[in-house]
Parts: structure tokens; sequence; C-alpha cells
């Protein structure tokens, strides 16, 4: 390396020779920072400019769920009365198989 060299160094590339230029890793930080700080922003502008109350809101998802939590119940109990029904015929025609197959035996 010469005096030309160094004289045509920018200051990252000087930087990068001796280790000491800034990494991807070192804007991880601020970017998580900044991310959080928009987060909490978000999330308080959020709760100012909400259309109910919390106490309205809950009230109103805990009826939401019940609401799909009892259609969901009832689309389950019809799902298990025709597994019954399915296996009830399957059962029956398994019965009536048999009972042919010794008549033919005993024939």
């Amino acid at each position: 390396m010469n005096l030309e060299n160094l004289t045509n160094m920018s200051r990252m590339d000087l930087l990068r020779s001796i280790g000491l230029a800034p990494r991807v890793t070192d804007y991880i930080l601020p970017a998580l920072g900044i991310f959080a700080a928009g987060a909490v922003l978000g999330a308080g502008t959020a709760l100012l400019l909400a259309p109910r109350s919390g106490e309205k809101l809950r009230r109103q998802i805990r009826e939401e769920m019940r609401s799909k939590l009892g259609e969901l119940e009832q689309l389950l109990e019809g799902e298990e009365k025709r597994k019954r029904e399915r296996n009830g015929r399957s059962q029956s025609a398994e019965q009536e198989r048999g009972g042919q197959g010794k008549k033919t035996a005993a024939a």
C-alpha cells in the first residue's frame, strides 16, 4: 500500500480496512426501537378513537363468542348424529350380509 492509495480512499473504505465500518446488525436495535414506539403510539391512538368503551366492547365480544360456540356445538351434534346413522346403517348392512351367508352355508 502506498500514499497514493491512501489519498484515494473514502472514509468508509478506511474504516472498513481497520474493521470499524458499521455492519448491518448495527441497524437492528434502532429499527426495533422505532417499531416499538410506533406500536405503542398506534395502540394509544386506537384506544382514544375507539367507538365503544372497553366494558361495552368486551361484552359484545363475549356475546359473539357465546353465539359462535353455540353454533359450533349444534354443528358438532349434527355431525355426531350423522356418524351414528352411518354406523347404524353399515352395521345393519353387515348383519344382513352375515344372515345371508349363514343361510347359504346351511343350505
